[in-house]
């Protein structure tokens, strides 16, 4: 291999080596079952709907994935759950109430458990929804009502992933050492092979 090609292979095996890190924003889309029961604004044929956006930096380890089942408010970059109903005046939420945020996630980011409380200015406007007990929406004053969904729970959907790769500094300072190393010693060689004493042309044979 010639010293261009083999410089060549080892700029790859460098720049392939410099990891990234993803500075994401996960957005999640929730689907609820609908209510089995509905009063004042809300029919049975009304349900929750939702959005929410995870900031994965400001996560331990700046990943999304397999996060373990806790309170994450403090980690979302935006949020709107409503509760349909009828006529046309959905119940729309997007403050998370102190009683918090909870979710884990698997492998892959996908949720697979939640509890979450959203509240209104007004303390008994409400939406709660949660994979083991279901959804429910309390809408307080004069347009009022509340509805459940007898414990049937929706389902969330990681819809997109948004954000830019950023490259991780130690990862790339490994990278440029070795790039550096590695021209070093080719440079010692080119030297040494300089340096070596030849025959001259004209010297006679012992």
């Amino acid at each position: 291999m010639t010293m261009s090609k083999t410089i060549g292979a080892v700029v790859i095996m460098a720049l392939a080596s410099v990891a990234t890190v993803q500075a994401a924003v996960f957005n999640y889309a929730y689907v609820g079952a609908n209510f089995v029961s509905g009063n004042g604004v809300f029919t049975d044929a009304d349900s929750v709907i939702g959005t929410f956006s995870l900031d994965c930096a400001t996560l331990p380890g700046g990943s999304c994935l397999n996060l373990a089942s806790d309170r994450y408010e403090g980690n979302l970059a935006a949020v709107e759950f409503t509760a349909q109903s009828t006529p046309s005046t959905p119940l729309v939420i997007q403050t998370v109430h102190p009683d918090g945020f909870s979710f884990s996630t698997d492998s892959s980011g996908n949720l697979v458990d939640w509890a979450m409380f959203l509240q209104t200015s007004s303390t008994g406007t409400v939406i709660f929804v949660n994979s083991a007990t279901g959804d429910f929406a309390n809408r307080g004053g004069g347009v009022g009502g509340t509805a459940d969904t007898g414990g049937a729970s929706g389902v969330f959907s990681l819809v997109s992933v948004t954000g830019i790769p950023e490259i991780d500094g130690n990862a790339a300072a490994a990278a440029v050492a070795l790039l550096l190393g590695f021209l070093g010693l080719r440079l010692d060689r080119a030297g040494a092979f300089a340096r070596r004493p030849t025959a001259s042309k004209n010297a006679l044979p012992a």
